[in-house]
């Protein structure tokens, strides 16, 4: 599956990037990121997965039910061994098939709603989600940590990343 090689490129591409930053950097609140951090970013990105690859085997997929753990924030190495535990996780995904989606878009309750999906469409979310994330990782990085080496095609849709280099 072409979207399931995308996820685990980009997933690597973040896991090199925390292994550049030290836990400082990592965990540092961002005026660019709004008081958010790099490891908040992160930890989102990856209970995102983590929520998609459990619903391969439930059929149900709930983002909102989320732990919020903010050792993913703050551990580097956490994140760094739980992006080689998807990626694994990922790897192992061999078919497409319906699962339903449950989410609330209510701030005054929880009420929930079912919306039809499929594991391709739900990996196809993670994927665009985990690039729109790492776009404000990059930028956080490239204003407060100019040496380190982040790829350009970091937090770029695959899509832009086509286009540009067809107008080469």
């Amino acid at each position: 599956m072409q979207i399931k090689n995308a996820s685990i490129q980009v997933l690597r591409q973040l896991k090199y990037l925390i292994e550049q930053l030290n836990d400082k950097q990592y965990a540092e609140k961002s005026q660019l990121l709004l008081g958010s951090s790099i490891g908040k970013h992160t930890r989102h990105i990856l209970e995102f997965y983590d929520i998609f690859l459990h619903s391969y085997y439930t059929g149900i997929v709930n983002y909102d039910n989320r732990d919020h753990d903010t050792l993913y924030e703050e551990d580097r190495q956490v994140s760094i061994e739980k992006i080689a535990e998807l990626c694994e996780g990922l790897h192992k995904l061999d078919k497409d098939f319906s699962i339903v989606l449950v989410a609330s878009y209510s701030e005054s309750n929880m009420e929930l709603s079912n919306m039809q999906s499929s594991v391709l469409r739900e990996l196809a979310y993670n994927l665009e989600h985990a690039i729109h994330h790492m776009a404000f990782i990059k930028m956080a990085v490239k204003n407060q940590y100019p040496r380190i080496d982040i790829d350009d095609s970091f937090g770029v849709a695959f899509s832009t990343r086509y286009y540009e280099n067809q107008k080469k």
